[in-house]
């Protein structure tokens, strides 16, 4: 099977629930979201010396919101990113069917991807998914911005995440400043 994505490049990514569910309204769900992402960032095997660990993705950002999701992706490996959307989006469907016996549909079977090719537009496309809350009236106003939990925009602005690669995004970025 071919990958559709390219090892090294970055992609922005928009996922949809299926029929404007609103999966996401729950804290529950937003925070195993989050914890997915944290996991599926990697895969584990095992090999010569015990339990290695090997990274497919770096994720440079994300957004939450209760019908949609965003995420900005590095492929640092071959099918990375397949990987990581079928898996966190797996995972989370199944949490919120067991949590919400729920039957149906959970997300829309395909995603929206760009290819990120500049500093510039990687600058944007950060904008872009941190600014959503505010342009969707969740936040009332850019000081709010920090009491959203579900984007990366404060662990961006402290230079500290679990789930983004800060380290790799200050690389990319090169000198660029992201403008929120």
């Amino acid at each position: 099977m071919q990958d559709r994505y390219t090892s090294g490049s970055t992609y922005f990514i928009s996922g949809r629930t299926f029929g404007d569910l609103h999966v996401f309204n729950s804290s529950a769900l937003c925070t195993q979201m989050i914890q997915n992402m944290k996991q599926y960032r990697s895969k584990k095997y095992i090999g010569k010396n015990g339990l290695c660990e090997h990274y497919g993705v770096c994720v440079l950002g994300y957004c939450i919101l209760p019908t949609q999701y965003f995420v900005i992706l590095k492929q640092v490996s071959r099918g990375g990113i397949t990987y990581f959307l079928k898996n966190i989006r797996t995972m989370t469907r199944l949490y919120y069917k067991a949590l919400f016996k729920y039957q149906g549909k959970v997300f829309e079977t395909s995603s929206i991807s760009a290819e990120i090719l500049t500093r510039e537009e990687l600058a944007k496309a950060l904008s872009y998914i941190h600014r959503v809350p505010l342009r969707t009236d969740i936040v009332q106003d850019v000081t709010d911005m920090t009491e959203y939990p579900w984007t990366s925009y404060e662990e961006i602005m402290n230079r500290q995440s679990d789930v983004c690669d800060i380290h790799e995004l200050t690389k990319m970025m090169g000198g660029v400043n992201i403008k929120m």
